[in-house]
């Protein structure tokens, strides 16, 4: 089902609000106190079983369909994407990526030790190196983008809406009650990034309406750094079981787990609705008013 609004700011303020009340609290019967389904048995042998009940939410399954068929890809894979948008592209993936590796470097802090589970510190310590590597490779491409210094970047503010995502991240580290709360919903993002971060290698490289440009193969290895192989991907999945086997053990709730993922899946489509409209200094109802979502 698709619900047509004129902005997604209600959602992400509804979204937003809702993690404002805290863990809850288990209550008897089948579903916790926010109606979510209670952990199981077959939930602790199966922890992949979590991840999909994150998938299907409802909230996901809008914002995931948003963004795969937003109208900033299917401008840029038609060969009609403006330069200046491409701009905002390179200068709110920055800033992104420079706030997320802090979020990262917290987590580490908070959830690496090795005692009395080493998998969370590793999986922590994958997306650092995955979110370094492609802010150093970002350097490249911004330079197409009339961005050859970090003098060059600040003068432009980032588009606040597209920061949402990477600021609830901050708030996760800092009030979580567990680390799967960060790590079941970066899993899930991760597939959604690469098939996006893919599309958008591929036109860049293969549209000669962007050739103009000047992007280079080694320009698009910033690309290449946020697609997450197959066997990379499998290998960050068996390293989260016993992390979501332990949350399960620790009595995190999947209501718990369902709005963090929420609001960073409203947050990854923030990203690209702010992108697509350059400029920081628009309205903020403009934002995401698009038909659609």
């Amino acid at each position: 089902m698709v619900l047509s609004t004129r902005s997604i700011v209600p959602l992400l303020i509804f979204a937003g609000a809702l993690l404002f009340v805290g863990a809850v609290a288990w209550i008897d019967g089948d579903q916790d106190a926010c109606g979510d389904r209670l952990p199981n048995d077959a939930d602790r042998a199966d922890p992949m079983r979590v991840i999909d009940y994150l998938r299907n939410s409802e909230v996901n399954q809008r914002a995931q369909n948003g963004i795969e068929n937003h109208p900033m890809l299917q401008d840029l894979e038609a060969g009609k994407l403006q330069r200046n948008v491409m701009q905002r592209f390179v200068i709110n993936a920055v800033y992104h990526l420079e706030e997320c590796l802090r979020a990262l470097h917290g987590a580490r802090d908070l959830w690496g030790a090795a005692f009395p589970q080493h998998e969370a510190r590793q999986i922590v310590e994958m997306a650092i190196d995955v979110h370094r590597n492609a802010l150093n490779d970002a350097e490249g491409l911004a330079r197409r983008f009339d961005i050859n210094r970090v003098e060059d970047l600040m003068v432009h503010d980032p588009d606040y809406l597209a920061l949402f995502m990477v600021n609830h991240m901050h708030d996760t580290v800092h009030h979580a009650q567990d680390v799967s709360e960060l790590l079941a919903p970066v899993i899930l993002r991760l597939q959604l990034q690469s098939r996006v971060m893919q599309r958008m290698k591929d036109a860049l490289a293969n549209n000669a309406a962007y050739k103009a440009w000047g992007v280079t193969a080694d320009d698009l290895r910033f690309f290449d750094d946020l697609i997450i192989q197959d066997d990379v991907l499998k290998q960050i999945i068996e390293l989260a079981r016993p992390v979501i086997q332990r949350s399960i053990d620790r009595r995190v709730t999947l209501c718990q787990i369902r709005r963090r993922n929420e609001a960073l899946a409203v947050g990854q489509l923030a990203f690209f609705d702010a992108t697509n409209t350059p400029g920081s200094k628009q309205p903020i109802p403009r934002i995401g008013g698009r038909e659609g979502f």
